[in-house]
């Protein structure tokens, strides 16, 4: 029997575990047999092929990185899933494929934890319990009825009452609670790439291939509520992000009718080729831009010490990304250089799969057969290419850039780092540092107004 943590003393809420519990066995938390009409499905998704399948046009066993159960099934495969490495379950529930169109129904809110980008990388399981435990009851949120070790970090869980269809507990309410939660344990290193829905999450009884260690339960608390009591508990502590301003359309002038306007003759256009000498400065663009990022990312390894071995998988999807995208490498040398770049990330054979890369290979496919995505914006057509081209800040996000870091690359920047690297350059230059007037209003300190401030300080008299 495996051994758990429990807290009765000060947390009173905390229940102990079924008797022989066994951590394969947490989906059935959930995942209850409540399907009258035996549509929902659980999914899994593993990095090695490990799920047999009969291929119907051959009809020979093959394998496969992805499979399901129905629920009725599911304690059956589970038992089979039992120390297996590297094995993720969905934590709700879908058809018979896993896309957000096909869920059926939730069951939790969640948080991945990924603690070892924080302060607290080396905090021990007990400890960990105690901090989450004493932020919920500080910031008065629901506790977790769940905590899991994952092997390297946490997840926290909180389970629906019952579990809700889409129209019962909608989607857009489903994302604010899921942001409000991962704003709330950012402290703790919550993944803000893992909100959706859709989302799989390490199997408790599975094995963690990068520490070797087990994924197992640390935490079990059965006081739930319903799913829209914990969205009021959770989403007023939802700050949403500030939206874009909206470019104003410039209003057409109608001419007086009564008014008799000879309409100018229309006069033929010259084309005058441009003197490339009084061309404009470009701006890095396209495959320059996406060589600039692969270089960065490199440089990034290399500040780093190649100490990137808990975002080796990330390292790997964005170089092949880039590298695609800059005209380096294409399908037929894809996988080839997928191996390469894994190699020098110090990938071991058995902790990564090339199956993790497929929709990234389809897109570069896509990309070398001159596909591309048309996008409407502003009344005006954009070709983009189907690979990912990303803002800054959403990979200094992903990878944790600090802005020491952000010095020494040269497109991977945020726009304080851009601004400053402007006002240096200025400086250089031989130009007067901004004084800042227009921030500092100095004229509202003298009591006049903005345009006579500027024209006593032109005569002199300021």
């Amino acid at each position: 029997m495996n051994s758990h943590i429990h807290y009765t003393a000060k947390f009173q809420k905390s229940s102990k575990l079924p008797h022989n519990f066994e951590n394969i066995f947490e989906p059935l938390f959930y995942h209850d047999k409540a399907d009258k009409k035996k549509r929902a499905y659980i999914h899994f998704f593993s990095k090695n092929k490990i799920f047999t399948y009969i291929d119907k046009k051959t009809n020979e066993e093959k394998k496969a990185s992805t499979s399901n159960s129905s629920l009725s099934k599911l304690k059956e495969t589970l038992t089979d899933l039992k120390d297996v490495v590297d094995v993720y379950a969905t934590v709700n529930q879908f058809t018979f494929t896993r896309k957000l169109e096909n869920l059926i129904y939730t069951t939790m809110f969640y948080s991945d934890l990924d603690i070892y980008h924080t302060g607290f990388k080396d905090i021990s399981k007990e400890d960990f319990i105690e901090k989450v435990l004493n932020y919920c009851f500080e910031n008065k949120i629901p506790e977790p009825n769940l905590m899991i070790y994952s092997g390297n970090g946490f997840y926290l869980k909180w389970l629906f009452s019952e579990k809700c269809n889409k129209y019962e507990f909608t989607l857009d309410k489903y994302k604010i609670a899921q942001k409000a939660i991962n704003q709330l344990f950012q402290f703790l290193g919550a993944d803000s790439k893992a909100l959706d829905a859709s989302r799989v999450l390490r199997l408790p009884g599975s094995i963690n291939s990068k520490t070797g260690k087990k994924c197992e339960v640390i935490y079990f608390n059965d006081e739930r509520k319903s799913a829209q009591d914990l969205f009021e508990a959770f989403s007023h502590f939802y700050t949403p992000e500030p939206a874009k301003p909206l470019k104003s359309r410039s209003k057409k002038v109608v001419a007086d009718e009564t008014v008799n306007q000879e309409k100018p003759l229309k006069q033929k256009l010259l084309l005058v080729k441009r003197d490339s000498s009084k061309a404009p400065k470009k701006t890095l663009s396209g495959p320059i831009l996406a060589k600039a990022r692969y270089d960065d990312l490199k440089k990034l390894i290399e500040i780093r010490n190649n100490n990137v071995e808990n975002s080796r998988m990330s390292f790997l999807f964005w170089l092949l990304n880039f590298k695609a995208l800059c005209g380096s490498t294409n399908f037929v040398d894809f996988e080839s250089d997928a191996y390469e770049i894994a190699e020098k990330l110090n990938f071991k054979k058995n902790e990564w799969s090339f199956d993790e890369l497929s929709t990234l290979e389809n897109k570069v496919k896509k990309h070398n057969d001159g596909y591309k995505k048309v996008v409407k914006q502003n009344d005006e057509y954009f070709k983009l290419s189907n690979l990912y081209t990303p803002k800054n800040q959403t990979l200094i996000d992903i990878f944790q850039i600090t802005d020491e870091e952000q010095k020494k690359l040269k497109t991977i920047i945020s726009t304080s780092e851009k601004n400053s690297r402007r006002a240096q350059k200025r400086l250089d230059s031989g130009m007067k540092p901004q004084t800042g007037e227009a921030k500092s209003e100095p004229w509202l300190a003298l009591g006049i107004s903005r345009r006579t401030y500027y024209n006593r300080k032109k005569s002199s008299l300021i």
